[in-house]
């Protein structure tokens, strides 16, 4: 047996959407997310009701090999969900999402933590790219995606991620 300490890199990050709770919520979903996340394509979604629930699984062809996705944590009530993202022999992924109400019932803030641990040379290398900049870009990407989503009810352009906010 091997043991040692994990090379893990974990950010936590708030954004901020024009919506209820309750409604963005639904939209943190592997079927969903095609809807407002650019270059979104599961592969195959394992899902009894045909959305998240627990214990679904999907699968994405990823830069580093094909991703397993499984939803650990599904609590619509408390508006709270997380993924296991596993690239076998390179990384795993927790992500945590929770959100709730800023302010208003109409606002809603979602509080979402990333933590990356890398199986592989390959991938520790990759998490030194993974600072705060990055974290920050790749929050930004997210964030301006759904917000144009829940305005326009469509994909948002590849310009309009260009443009700064």
């Amino acid at each position: 047996m091997i043991i040692k300490k994990p090379s893990r890199v974990t950010h936590t990050g708030i954004q901020r959407w024009p919506v209820r709770k309750e409604t963005a919520f639904p939209l943190l979903c592997p079927v969903r997310e095609e809807e407002w996340v650019p270059e979104w394509n599961p592969l195959t979604v394992l899902t009894n009701s045909g959305f998240a629930e627990k214990e679904c699984v999907f699968f994405m062809n990823e830069s580093g090999g094909e991703a397993i996705w499984v939803v650990t944590n599904y609590q619509p009530e408390k508006c709270r969900i997380q993924f296991h993202k596993l690239i076998p022999g390179y990384m795993s992924t927790l992500i945590d999402i929770h959100l709730s109400d800023d302010n208003s019932p109409e606002k809603t803030v979602a509080e979402i933590r990333y933590s990356y641990t890398a199986f592989s040379e390959n991938a520790k290398n990759d998490l030194e790219k993974m600072d705060e900049v990055y974290y920050k870009n790749f929050m930004t990407v997210w964030e301006k995606s759904l917000n144009y989503y829940l305005k326009h009810k469509t994909l948002i352009p590849p310009h309009e991620l260009d443009n700064p906010a």
